[in-house]
This record gives structure tokens, sequence and C-alpha cells, in this order.
């Protein structure tokens, strides 16, 4: 559960305050779940991810064609996540890059929306120039993200969990904010649903820790509702 509040010495020690975005947050840890309610949600996960991709399947195949003839390279982008209990796994999106994107990393890195910020960590760049033209539509209708239902169906992430860190972000966790490799991370979460790149390193740990701690079926319901919202709205798409 979490409480805004313009106060922060009134709080109980057990208690968690974050700040997101200028908004004091308050955490309140919950009772653990039950065993039901994680297998609704592995069932939710599992089952969702399969008809969603059965369901979408022609959009699937619309995408992959137009990636393959757009530029010379792979459909697929595969890029080495950590996942629960820091294990890692390769998460799969349709490729919005030029295919040597990753070697050209260094040409762009002062277009770094996050380098003069707090938040090295993060690496994200409007307008990025190594993007082709149908990647550009998919990120705005985060389309690409759609080969990540493969690695739900795999058991590897979740259709709402925190957002999957790279290595390198995953290497600056500290304290709590641990707790996020409890649970598999997800497709959508509260970081995505809030706002995606806009938001920064920091706030999103903050967001994903509070999820982890007030987690329930219902919430990863609203989550998912939030998501299409901000997708619509074409927020933090970069």
């Amino acid at each position: 559960m979490d409480l805004a509040s313009g106060e922060s010495d009134t709080f109980a020690p057990a208690m968690i305050l974050n700040h997101v975005e200028g908004t004091p947050i308050l955490s309140l840890p919950v009772a653990r779940k039950t065993r039901v309610s994680k297998a609704i949600k592995v069932a939710m996960d599992r089952g969702g991810a399969a008809a969603a991709l059965v369901a979408l399947s022609p959009l699937l195949a619309v995408c992959a064609a137009a990636i393959k003839l757009g530029s010379p390279g792979p459909v697929f982008f595969r890029q080495k996540r950590v996942g629960r209990e820091r294990v890692p796994f390769y998460l799969f999106k349709f490729r919005s890059m030029v295919a040597d994107a990753d070697d050209r990393k260094s040409e762009v890195e002062a277009l770094n929306m996050h380098a003069e910020t707090d938040d090295p960590a993060m690496f994200k760049i409007p307008d990025d120039p190594r993007i082709t033209r149908f990647g550009r539509f998919m990120r705005r209708w985060s389309l690409d993200e759609l080969p990540q239902l493969l690695n739900v169906v795999r058991g590897e992430m979740s259709l709402v969990g925190p957002r999957p860190l790279i290595e390198e972000e995953a290497c600056l966790i500290e304290g709590h904010y641990k707790a996020r490799f409890g649970v598999l991370p997800g497709v959508t979460g509260a970081w995505q649903a809030h706002g995606r790149s806009d938001i920064g390193f920091e706030d999103m740990l903050k967001l994903d820790y509070a999820y982890v701690q007030s987690w329930s079926n219902t919430e990863d319901l609203k989550l998912i509702l939030r998501t299409v919202e901000v997708i619509t709205q074409g927020r933090g798409a970069y």
C-alpha cells in the first residue's frame, strides 16, 4: 500500500518513505502472499501470454516482415538481463535499431538524456539516430516489446513486475531495493505505467520497490490498464 503525504517525521520506523518526482510515497509492507494468489499470478502470466501470442500472431508477422524489409539484420534483438534471484536470461524484442547499433553507441553517448543527471546508469536518447524508420513506429506503440511474451511463456518474466535490468544497472542495486530480485521482472510494471523513460533510475527503483512490497493480482491488473493509457499517450516512448 502506498500513501502520499507531505510529512515524513510521523512515519513509523517499519514504513519506507520514498520520493517519486517530488511526491513523498509511503510504502507499507503487506501480509505474505498466499500460495493461491501466487498460483493465480503464474496462471495469468503463462495463460495470458500464450493467448496474446496466438491472438497477435498476424500483427507479429507483419512487424517481422517490415523489420526484415526495412533494414538488413535479424528480426529479433536479444539482450542479456538480470532476472529473479539474479539469474541472467536473454530478453527478446523486435529489432528497432540498425544492426550495428551497439558498435555505434560511443557515437551517441553525448545525446544521452541522463548523461548530465544523477542517473548515469540510464541510457535513453530521444530521436536516437540509430533507430530505423519502422523501429520508431514500433517504439511509439511499444510493439517492439511484444516478443517478451515469449519470455513470459518460458517462465523468465511475468506480465507485470519490476523493470528487467541490464547487468550494469543490476550491479548498482543496494539495500532494501534488492527485494526486486525476489520476483520475476515484468513486461510492464510501475516504471512503465508511470511514464517509462521520463522517470530516472532512482525513482524507478522506488516505484518497483513499492510494487514488490504491496503486490497483488488486483494491482497487476491496474498497472496493465495504466500501461495501455501511457502507451496511447506516447509518454516516455524513446
